[in-house]
């Protein structure tokens, strides 16, 4: 069983990193833990990030493709980062735009390995 406190420790070790706000969710959208700004709702955001990974899932696999390793949200000012972390859970992080992502992709994959290995 994941312990919801041992994911809230990786998130905090992502924001301790300059990521702006991250969560874990199952591959149905269920949020699981969550470190997001205060006017972020968890559950939508948990639900929409969810959504995108299965549909790229299903997109992947109509070409044959590998496994599908991350999908990325540019915007403006931020950007969204979506990885597998583990067989049934997602994370989400969320980086400032101007932020390099090759300077934060390592800690994104790391913290996804990390909550992939506690179950």
């Amino acid at each position: 069983m994941v312990e919801k406190d041992d994911i809230e420790m990786v998130l905090e070790e992502l924001a301790d990193k300059g990521i702006y706000g991250s969560a874990v969710m199952n591959k149905d959208g269920t949020p699981i833990a969550s470190d997001l700004p205060g006017d972020v709702n968890h559950h939508t955001f948990s639900i929409m990030c969810a959504t995108v990974m299965g549909a790229a899932r299903t997109a992947n696999s109509e070409f044959d493709m590998k496994p599908l390793e991350k999908i990325s949200i540019d915007s403006v000012d931020r950007n969204i980062i979506i990885v597998n972390a583990g067989r049934n859970m997602v994370l989400s992080a969320v980086i400032k735009s101007s932020e390099d992502f090759k300077h934060v992709e390592d800690s994104i994959y790391k913290a996804a390995d990390k909550i992939s290995n506690l179950y």
